[in-house]
């Protein structure tokens, strides 16, 4: 897509990361093994859509082990974040 002067192209990031502000909350409640590796290579995709495109969306529902076998409660909070300054980030389950 060519882009004119003010044009501007909003980018939505879908995807599983784990937004910091859950990180602590979620490898404490893990009873499996945590997806590190998806996470790693999610937030290197978020920042480079930032870096080409400025602030993203992103709409995130953390990857975590099923309840009860693989994660200590049944529901995570949804929360509002920022990945970025000005961004406006969701993650729900």
């Amino acid at each position: 897509m060519i882009m004119k002067n003010n044009d501007t192209l909003d980018i939505m990031f879908l995807g599983g990361l784990f937004p910091k502000e859950l990180e602590d909350e979620i490898i404490t409640k893990s009873k499996g093994t945590i997806q590190y590796a998806a996470n790693a290579v999610q937030w290197s995709l978020v920042k480079g859509f930032d870096k080409a495109a400025g602030s993203i969306k992103v709409l995130t529902a953390p990857l975590l082990g099923a309840f009860p076998v693989g994660y200590k409660d049944l529901f995570i909070r949804s929360v509002k974040w920022r990945h970025a300054q000005g961004a406006d980030d969701k993650a729900v389950r």
